[in-house]
């Protein structure tokens, strides 16, 4: 009975199949715009969509669709009249700005990216300035993996992202889970959007990366039984001891995300407090009692039948 309630839930925090096409026609919709706006240029879609971790919005939550804009690729740096953060950055705005549809939704420079919201200001674009790298290396001589990876704005400067490595690896570790890390992923994000906010996606993410594909491989060595309630008690007692670490996917060139200070001390006592939480859930005499339980943490999202 707990099994299916999971599945239920699991279900439940997929995007439904009427949202879903309403984040298909608008995203294809835009990078159309781009494409015919700015010449040889690529788009792609990023961040949670690419990794196929995003979970179905509340009512009153916003929906982002992050877009990379590559304008073409860098080969070299150069120590003057080369193209600058700002100038990539103006490059979509102007792009974006040539449709008369998008101009009317009045679209905004937010530095490293340029954003714009549907009427109903239920959805938001962001849109993200890129070059391939063909480098090898930042302009201070840090090396990187030549020919992967894209050099975005960020803080005034250019910064390699990793995207598509991280997104081919989220999909290589939940192959080796046998399925489990990307919805274990998306529980966590329904939590994550209720206890402790103040964590991004992608750090939760990367820990998960790490931490299930371990636990499921532990439990089948043991001949334990796997199932999610367990797998998210897992994440929880080992996380806790790993949120004052900079984290980042394996094998990638982007930089490590890490919480500050302020916000680690507030996640790091969510941690603990929902990890006795969850055993003391596991404790409990029947499968009723958990799912009230589990209920308490996912509410409806959590069903009682």
């Amino acid at each position: 009975m707990l099994n299916e309630a999971f599945l239920k839930l699991k279900g439940n925090l997929e995007l439904n199949k009427s949202f879903d096409e309403i984040v298909q026609q608008k995203h294809n919709a835009v990078r159309s715009v781009l494409e015919n706006n700015l010449s040889n240029i690529e788009t792609k879609l990023i961040g949670s969509l690419q990794r196929k971790t995003r979970i179905q919005p509340r009512p009153d939550d916003d929906f982002d669709i992050d877009i990379l804009v590559v304008l073409g690729e860098f080969n070299a740096w150069v120590i003057s009249g080369g193209t600058t953060p700002q100038d990539a950055i103006k490059s979509v705005y102007d792009g974006i700005g040539q449709s008369e549809r998008y101009n009317a939704m009045s679209p905004q420079i937010d530095e490293p990216t340029v954003t714009f919201e549907y009427k109903k200001g239920d959805v938001k674009i962001e849109l993200v300035p890129a070059y391939k790298d063909n480098i090898g290396h930042y302009a201070d001589g840090t090396p990187t993996v030549r020919g992967r990876g894209y050099w975005i704005p960020k803080n005034g400067r250019w910064e390699l992202a990793d995207y598509d490595h991280e997104a081919e690896h989220i999909t290589k570790m939940n192959d080796t889970s046998d399925t489990y890390l990307i919805p274990v992923i998306k529980m966590l994000k329904a939590i994550k959007r209720t206890y402790f906010p103040k964590m991004s996606s992608f750090h939760l993410e990367i820990l998960s990366s790490q931490i299930v594909p371990f636990a499921v491989s532990w439990h089948k060595t043991k001949g334990y039984q796997l199932n999610y309630p367990t797998l998210i008690t897992n994440f929880f007692t080992i996380a806790k001891d790993k949120l004052h670490l900079p984290a980042k996917v394996e094998g990638s060139c982007s930089p490590s995300v890490n919480l500050d200070a302020l916000n680690h001390i507030g996640v790091s006592q969510t941690f603990n407090k929902l990890n006795d939480y969850f055993i003391m859930l596991e404790r409990q005499p029947n499968d009723n009692a958990k799912i009230q339980g589990w209920r308490e943490i996912f509410d409806d999202l959590m069903p009682l039948n």
